[in-house]
């Protein structure tokens, strides 16, 4: 005669299912969610207004300037190549925006990432910032930045000739 007795382990008592819930899609959600409409209203703030108000508008001096603080935050966040651009921009300004003239996409992508920190940048600082763009123009940066040794020579030639003489003389070679 065999007796069967039955043990309760933890794994039996869990799978007996005690209620079953169902959780409608994101979708369905979403859905409920247009039908509905519903719009809660934005109390406005007299404090943000005011803030707003009190920004002064930019002028391309004081926008190089605060670059040149930027950049000076960029090195110590070890950003050397940005922060480098940043501290001699070649910018335009007007009505509150600037269009940086950069030499390549990669710097053009690297500033548009920076957008919404710069603006906050320049609020903090007590200037309007409202839009940051890029144009890409490499002859115009190639012309403005002198990058190699040999490039500085000569613009440096063009405006003092007898420099030429000089550096033939002394067996100078900018290579």
């Amino acid at each position: 005669m065999e007796s069967q007795t039955e043990v309760s382990s933890p794994a039996k008592e869990t799978q007996e299912i005690s209620e079953v819930v169902r959780i409608g899609s994101l979708s369905n959600l979403l859905k409920t969610n247009k039908d509905t409409n519903y719009k809660q209203p934005i109390p406005e703030n007299k404090e943000t207004k005011s803030i707003t108000n009190d920004l002064k508008d930019l002028s391309i001096e004081t926008a190089t300037h605060l670059f040149k603080e930027y950049s000076k935050e960029l090195i110590t966040q070890k950003r050397t190549s940005l922060a480098a651009f940043f501290a001699d921009p070649m910018i335009e300004v007007s009505n509150n925006e600037i269009v940086f003239t950069v030499g390549s996409k990669l710097v053009e992508s690297e500033i548009i990432e920076e957008k919404s920190k710069l603006m906050e940048y320049f609020n903090t600082h007590g200037f309007i910032l409202s839009e940051v763009s890029c144009q890409v123009n490499a002859k115009q940066i190639s012309a403005y930045k002198l990058f190699s040794p040999k490039q500085q020579m000569e613009a440096l030639i063009e405006k003092y000739p007898d420099l030429e003489e000089f550096s033939s003389r002394f067996y100078l070679d900018f290579e």
